[in-house]
C-alpha cells in the first residue's frame, strides 16, 4: 500500500511516480514471483529503485509504504531532506513546550549539519549531522543521499532528538 502525505500532494506531483511504480511491480516482478530475467525482487528494492527513477515525487510530499517481505510487515514514511525539513520531516516542538509546525525553524548548515530554533522562546537545538543516518533516520541507499525513511508512524523519541 502507497499513501502520499502533506498539504502539497497534488495528483500531478504524484502520478509519474506511481506510474513507474506500477511499471516496476509489472516488469520487476515482486517477491515470489519472477521477472522476465528470473531475479526476484522484493517489494522495498522496487520502490527504491522507483524512487531512483522518480525522486521529483518528495520535493512537495511524503511517501507512505505499508508492504510485507515474508512473514515481517513494515510501514515506513520516505522523506526527503531539505531546508525547511531535515531528513524530510516537519518538526513540530521544543523542550519548553512550544507546540505548532510554524514555531520550530529549522537551520542548516553547508557542514552537514543541522539545528532547530523556536520562533516563540528562542531555544535552540544541538546540531545533528545530516549526511548520515542516525537511530531514526535512516539513508535510502548511495545514490540518494538526501532521501530519509523513517518508521511510520514515528515513535514520540523521534520529535526529541534534538532535544
Amino acid at each position: 500500500m502507497v499513501g502520499f502525505g502533506g498539504a502539497e500532494t497534488l495528483p500531478n506531483k504524484v502520478q509519474p511516480f506511481i506510474s513507474a511504480l506500477s511499471v516496476s511491480f509489472a516488469v520487476g516482478g515482486v517477491q515470489k514471483s519472477r521477472c522476465t530475467f528470473g531475479v526476484r525482487r522484493s517489494i522495498w528494492e522496487l520502490i527504491t529503485r522507483t524512487l531512483e527513477l522518480s525522486p521529483g515525487v518528495l520535493d512537495t510530499t511524503v511517501l507512505v509504504v505499508l508492504f510485507r517481505e515474508g512473514e515481517n510487515i513494515y510501514e515506513r514514511a520516505i522523506a526527503k531532506h531539505m531546508a525547511s525539513r531535515p531528513f524530510g520531516f516537519q518538526w513540530k516542538n521544543c523542550p519548553n513546550n512550544c507546540r505548532g509546525q510554524f514555531n520550530i525553524k529549522p537551520k542548516t548548515k553547508t557542514n552537514g549539519r543541522v539545528s532547530l530554533q523556536c520562533t516563540l522562546c528562542r531555544w535552540k537545538s544541538r546540531k545533528i549531522s545530516y549526511w548520515a543516518g542516525n537511530d531514526h533516520f535512516h539513508q535510502m541507499n548511495g545514490n540518494m543521499p538526501a532521501i530519509f525513511w523513517y518508521e511510520f508512524p514515528p515513535q514520540p523519541s523521534l520529535q526529541n532528538m534534538f532535544f
